[in-house]
C-alpha cells in the first residue's frame, strides 16, 4: 500500500484522539473510469456538447429568424456547459478518489470525504455501531474490493439505502480482519467494564 500524501496524513493525525492508535489507513484505487456511471456521464456529456453545439451553429446561421437566434444564444450555452460538466465526470471522480482517506484506529473506523474548497468531513464509526460489516471482494481484482460499514437512508424515503464504507481498497480481506479484530476487542473491553 502506498503512503498517504503529507496533507492527508496530517489531516488524519489531527483527527486522532489522545491514546488512539492508527491501525490501518488507505485510499480507494484511483482509476480514470471508476465505474459505469462515469462512462455514461461522459458519453451523455459528449453527445450533449457536440449535438447542442451543432444545433447552436445552425441557429446562428444568417437566414434564421432573429428571435430564434437570440433564444439560441442564451439557452444553448447553458446546455453546452451542462454537457461539459458531464464530460468532466471522470476527472471529478478521479480527483475525489485521490482526496478520500479511510482509516481504522484502535477505537473506530473513519472516512474522510472531500468537500468543496479542499475541506474534509470526517465520518466516524465506533465499534458499537459496526455490527453488520460486509466485505465485497471483486473477482479478478487482485484483492481489491469494498468494505461496507453501514447503510443510510436517502432523503427520498422510497430510494434504496446508500452504503457507506471503504470502497475499492486493496487487500480488502486483510482490512476486514483488522476492522473485525478492533471491533471485537473494543466490545470485549466494554463488556468487562459493565
Amino acid at each position: 500500500m502506498r503512503p498517504l500524501p503529507d496533507n492527508l496524513s496530517a489531516l488524519l493525525q489531527n483527527e486522532l484522539q489522545p491514546g488512539e492508535l492508527l491501525l490501518w489507513s488507505g485510499q480507494p484505487r484511483v482509476r480514470w473510469f471508476a465505474g459505469c456511471s462515469t462512462v455514461v456521464d461522459a458519453t451523455i456529456g459528449l453527445l450533449m456538447t457536440i449535438g447542442l453545439s451543432a444545433v447552436w451553429l445552425i441557429y446562428l446561421m444568417p437566414d434564421c429568424h432573429e428571435l430564434a437566434t437570440q433564444k439560441a444564444s442564451f439557452i444553448l450555452p447553458v446546455f453546452v456547459l451542462l454537457g461539459l460538466f458531464f464530460v468532466s465526470s471522470p476527472l471529478r471522480v478521479h480527483r475525489r478518489a485521490r482526496r478520500t482517506v479511510y482509516a481504522i484506529t484502535s477505537r473506530r473506523a473513519i472516512i474522510f470525504k472531500p468537500k468543496f474548497f479542499g475541506r474534509h468531513t470526517p465520518l466516524s464509526f465506533s465499534s458499537d455501531v459496526l455490527d453488520e460489516i460486509y466485505c465485497d471482494e471483486k473477482s479478478n481484482s487482485n484483492g481489491h474490493g469494498n468494505l461496507i460499514l453501514a447503510h443510510v437512508a436517502m432523503r427520498n424515503k422510497y430510494a434504496p439505502l446508500r452504503p457507506l464504507g471503504f470502497f475499492d481498497i486493496p487487500d480488502v480481506r486483510n482490512v476486514e480482519r483488522i476492522l473485525l479484530q478492533m471491533r471485537d476487542e473494543n466490545l470485549r473491553a466494554s463488556n468487562t467494564k459493565s
